[in-house]
């Protein structure tokens, strides 16, 4: 049902469903309960009709587990200084997914202090690394927007080799009190309160990126839970979805795995395969029917992807 309806009507079933059991239990009069009863039967009603004329997304392809090669995963729980991660850790794990053949990498969403545009030593570090392995890499990086407007992005960039980027996406949808803080200038006495709240400004562009042949969009961390964002990247012409995000914050908590859910409705809503990394949390790939596949449970771990050779229409991976 998720495809055709979106997440929004199922959350209603569930509501209409469960407010039916409450009123038959307290209402004292029998029309409430049956209204809703009514209601929720009409409702499963018309999606068995729909799902009758329109038939199911598997029945709807040809296949609807695409032929993702089977992953090896090395996780790696990086801690302490962040030149020893950005310049030793991740690059060792970036060789050795290279090593293995894959056409494309994937790092997650992971705060750092480097800006691509002004760290000439980081950028030409990774950009070093990439036109040594010849494999294209997905890196999240802050970028700056030069003076005299100087606005900060939480970014994903996709390096090829060359001297100049390809693909530049700059996060749309920002976490308010996370990333920015909203009405800022009316909150002025909450400054001392939000010390570590990011000064970002959103993106304003549905940017694509292309590997292979392939059409991607990329959802930054709390991007996936919103369908009209995938939605919209989808009808700009996106093949496969990637989401890119750090878990951190939740901690030890149920969140990791809602969040994680969030993209098998994502997946579902717009019949595209979707690529999960997360350095904390959970790390997985979505068919576009919303299954599970090859997922893991991580502390912090980078995607390798497999193209298949002769056929355009999947995006194989193996995950890193």
């Amino acid at each position: 049902m998720a495809d055709l309806s979106g997440v929004y009507l199922i959350s209603f079933l569930v509501l209409l469903g469960n407010a039916a059991l409450v009123a038959l239990f307290r209402s004292r009069s029998w029309r409430i309960p049956i209204v809703f009863a009514i209601c929720f039967t009409g409702a499963n009603f018309v999606w068995v009709v729909t799902v009758a004329i329109f038939g199911t997304p598997a029945s709807r392809s040809e296949s609807t587990r695409p032929p993702w090669c089977s992953p090896m995963s090395v996780s790696l729980p990086i801690a302490g200084h962040y030149a020893e991660k950005y310049f030793e850790e991740l690059p060792r794990l970036y060789r050795k997914a290279a090593e293995a053949g894959v056409d494309w990498v994937i790092f997650p969403e992971a705060q750092n202090p480097y800006l691509f545009q002004t760290d000439s030593e980081f950028r030409a570090f990774w950009q070093r690394q990439v036109r040594t392995a010849g494999v294209p890499l997905l890196l999240n990086v802050a970028s700056i927007e030069p003076p005299p407007s100087t606005r900060y992005f939480n970014s994903a960039y996709l390096l090829e080799g060359g001297e100049a980027v390809s693909y530049r996406y700059d996060k749309i949808h920002l976490v308010p009190f996370g990333e920015y803080v909203p009405m800022a200038e009316w909150l002025a006495f909450a400054t001392p309160l939000v010390q570590e709240v990011g000064g970002f400004h959103p993106g304003r562009e549905y940017v694509l990126g292309q590997v292979s042949g392939v059409r991607f969009a990329t959802l930054i961390c709390f991007e996936g839970i919103f369908p009209e964002l995938a939605r919209d990247f989808v009808r700009s012409g996106a093949e496969v979805l990637v989401n890119i995000t750090n878990d951190t914050w939740y901690g030890v908590t149920a969140a990791p795995m809602q969040h994680f859910q969030f993209g098998a409705f994502r997946a579902i809503e717009q019949r595209r395969p979707l690529l999960r990394c997360a350095n904390s949390g959970y790390r997985s790939v979505y068919s576009r029917v919303g299954e599970w596949i090859n997922m893991f449970l991580v502390g912090v771990a980078l995607l390798g992807l497999f193209f298949p050779r002769r056929r355009r229409s999947g995006v194989a991976a193996s995950s890193v």
